[in-house]
């Protein structure tokens, strides 16, 4: 029995994405009426063939994303012909295909695993970075992905697509590579797969990672800028220069910070990051900016600075979520805050704890009190903190010595 249901792929024009590419669908048409399917995959309209529905030549994967969009609309007309003829419709096929039951050997359902494991472990900064990783994989391999497909071509290809296409660094694209290695030994570990896809393949070259800081006297620049009480800006640069007169506070430490916190003139609490104390004595600066959030104080259990609201946060990962909104936030007025500076330096939140660290070495400071001050359980990692900042000495020892 022929059956009145047709089956077209097209550019859903109305979806284009922010990258300016348009996602095709899977129109699934019966009596003038149709139901929408996503395939997964994006293209530039430029590439597409309306004429043949397909990709066009020119496309430098053209051949791997039209055999996916080949299986897809198979896949579409065996679930046509597997209902029973008084069943077929098309929101009924739009079902079938939404509902295929899970493959454990689909490396992006195992990668959704994997996540949510992450989630209930309340491990969110990998979490986030995990998510990150996988839509560039998607990005470079749209569709259907089996975990064994992953081998060293495969690998070597996605590092181009991310050299050439995203144009990462080296470094980050390390890190892209180190959390699709966390997912492959996963499933190792679960008998999914039996070899390492990165055996044999070559990482990028690590790169030397400038840190950027502030001198004290672009820091006084800050400090010195008059701003509308209150608002973001001024609350950032208070946050900011808090976090710089004690040793570098990081933003999520910060955020958490609580008037229970200080006793008998010490900023004491755990570092969120390690879990490890910290006990600092609040010096003149700082006490001058918390002085100015003592109208907040409602009780000691309320935030120190205003930057997350009052609210239920026992859920870990809410609370994680929170911090890193709010941390976007305030990187954009730090930008805003160093233009206002005539400052050029490229700054966000955590260069006050680099800022701290080299002006504590600059100024004296011997390196068991900075890695103390740090919160660092090795002073080896101080050591290696520190060693990016190590041109300043040779600049100084430089001087010196030609200016005789």
């Amino acid at each position: 029995m022929k059956s009145d249901i047709t089956f077209k792929l097209y550019l859903m024009k109305r979806k284009m994405k922010k990258d300016g590419t348009i996602p095709i669908y899977l129109r699934i048409t019966q009596n003038r009426k149709y139901r929408l399917l996503a395939t997964g995959i994006s293209i530039d309209e430029k590439y597409w063939n309306p004429d043949k529905s397909e990709i066009r030549k020119n496309h430098p994967r053209n051949k791997t994303l039209n055999t996916q969009l080949e299986q897809f609309v198979y896949d579409a007309k065996q679930a046509l012909e597997a209902l029973p003829v008084h069943e077929r419709k098309a929101g009924a096929i739009k079902e079938v295909l939404k509902e295929k039951p899970t493959d454990e050997n689909c490396f992006f359902e195992y990668a959704n695993t994997f996540l949510d494991k992450l989630k209930v472990d309340k491990r969110y900064w990998e979490w986030k970075q995990t998510r990150v990783t996988l839509n560039k994989l998607k990005q470079y391999h749209p569709g259907y992905l089996n975990i064994s497909d992953i081998d060293k071509p495969f690998l070597e290809g996605f590092k181009q697509y991310l050299i050439n296409e995203i144009q990462n660094g080296n470094n980050t694209i390390n890190k892209q590579f180190q959390r699709i290695g966390r997912i492959t030994k996963s499933a190792i570990e679960a008998g999914i797969i039996a070899n390492d896809p990165f055996l044999g393949f070559k990482r990028m070259p690590k790169e030397k990672s400038d840190k950027a800081r502030l001198s004290i006297e672009q820091i006084e620049a800050i400090k010195a800028l008059e701003l509308k009480p209150g608002s973001w800006l001024d609350i950032t640069r208070d946050a900011f220069l808090f976090s710089f007169y004690n040793a570098g506070i990081r933003f999520g430490d910060i955020a958490r910070l609580k008037w229970m916190h200080i006793i008998d003139g010490r900023l004491k609490y755990n570092m969120a990051k390690t879990g490890t104390g910290k006990n600092i004595k609040l010096l003149a600066p700082a006490l001058e900016i918390i002085d100015k959030y003592k109208l907040n104080k409602k009780s000691p259990n309320s935030f120190i600075f205003p930057i997350l609201k009052p609210d239920d946060y026992s859920d870990e990962m809410y609370l994680k979520r929170q911090i890193s909104s709010k941390n976007y936030i305030a990187n954009k007025s730090l930008k805003k805050l160093a233009e206002m500076a005539g400052i050029q330096e490229n700054i966000s939140f955590h260069v006050s704890r680099h800022s701290f660290a080299d002006y504590a070495r600059t100024s004296g400071m011997n390196l068991y009190d900075i890695s103390k001050a740090l919160g660092h359980s090795d002073i080896q990692i101080t050591q290696a903190y520190l060693k990016s900042f190590d041109e300043t000495s040779l600049d100084s020892s430089m001087e010196a010595l030609f200016s005789k």
